[in-house]
């Protein structure tokens, strides 16, 4: 399997595992690498991910300033109720 990154102009390179884009994104990738493991559990990424994103926003996250979701086996947004409960393992 390939992973890709593509830019606005439609630019691609072909990437590792983990990579951040949007404000911010300087910090969050570096932090991303440094964490990125492939045997990863869906609770370790999702904790990852927003631990990081804690540190790069400007305001705290909360459920109504961030998503998530997984997209395999399905795509499922998560609730807010679901949002909430990883932010507690922060």
């Amino acid at each position: 399997m390939h992973k890709y990154h593509t830019d606005l102009s439609g630019t691609f390179w072909q990437r590792c595992n983990a990579k951040a884009i949007g404000s911010g994104f300087e910090g969050a990738d570096s932090s991303l690498q440094e964490q990125y493991k492939k045997d990863l559990t869906l609770k370790e990424a999702e904790t990852i991910a927003l631990s990081i994103l804690d540190l790069v926003m400007e305001e705290n996250v909360m459920p109504n300033n961030v998503d998530i979701a997984k997209v395999a086996p399905t795509y499922h947004l998560y609730l807010p109720s679901e949002i909430e409960e990883v932010i507690g393992r922060l």
